[in-house]
């Protein structure tokens, strides 16, 4: 997990209508849903292709030799040195049409193997209740860090999958990744958690999956610890949400929010429920 300090809460702003019934599930079912990277509106977001052109010949054709044993199991030790010296017989490492071919198969399976949970430390910001909360309808819901943080690591194991959290960052620079021979996991984890300047607003963390995407998992229900309703949000919604929690004995603190009269900002009140 990051090294630095980390939050209390985490939130996932939501919709409660019928055309979203997966975003309703949060709370149905404790279930929240990890996307491929292919759903997001960002072109940019988790395009970011490892600098493969820029390795050494020697770490160039290791990371060859490991990504083919990987891909055929089978092929004895002869076989994978015979490919390895007509691939340098043929100059790969030099060859730019390799390489964009390599970046366009690099994207593809970037969206086929990995899924993204996003989150936020931020449950006041009036953009993204705009954007992903329908107009303020909707509502925000809040996650235990530690307590999730401490269930991914204990489902991980058993689903064979990589599962964590991690702080997005919004450098100015467009990143330059240098790709080890090894094939860490950690490079494939940088290209997600670097996104343009622009989104820095959102103050994102991501719930990652490696090695699976386009699925969902169900969450300790102790995990979850509030549910923000949006300003805007009608009361027939806001009732449907309550017998939700009373139905389902989720003892988590409920919130309603309001704009502020004199300010750009918005206010909770507590309810009882």
């Amino acid at each position: 997990m990051d090294n630095n300090k980390n939050p209390e809460i985490l939130y996932k702003y939501r919709c409660w209508d019928d055309d979203h019934p997966y975003d309703k599930r949060v709370l149905t079912h404790s279930e929240i849903f990890f996307s491929s990277p292919a759903n997001f509106n960002d072109p940019f977001d988790c395009r970011i292709t490892p600098r493969y052109d820029r390795m050494s010949e020697e770490d160039f054709y290791r990371l060859m030799e490991i990504r083919l044993r990987k891909a055929y199991p089978n092929t004895n030790d002869t076989e994978v040195a015979n490919y390895i010296d007509q691939e340098r017989n043929r100059g790969k490492h030099k060859d730019e049409k390799f390489f964009a071919e390599g970046k366009k198969r690099f994207e593809e399976d970037t969206c086929h193997e990995a899924g993204i949970c996003s989150m936020t430390l931020d449950p006041e910001n009036i953009l993204m209740w705009s954007h992903y909360s329908n107009a303020h309808t909707g509502f925000c819901i809040g996650f235990d860090y530690k307590l999730l943080d401490d269930f991914l690591f204990e489902i991980s194991s058993g689903i064979e999958l990589l599962l964590d959290i991690k702080k997005v960052k919004y450098p100015r620079e467009y990143p330059l990744l240098e790709p080890k021979p090894d094939e860490s996991p950690e490079i494939i984890i940088n290209v997600f958690i670097n996104k343009a300047d622009d989104w820095k607003y959102e103050k994102e963390y991501r719930v990652i999956s490696i090695g699976r995407t386009n699925f969902s998992i169900v969450l300790n229900n102790t995990i979850i610890k509030s549910v923000i309703l949006g300003s805007q949000m009608p009361l027939s919604k806001k009732n449907e949400i309550i017998a939700v929690l009373r139905n389902r004995g989720l003892k988590v603190e409920l919130f309603q929010a309001y704009k502020k009269e004199y300010g750009f900002s918005l206010e909770f009140e507590r309810i009882q429920y």
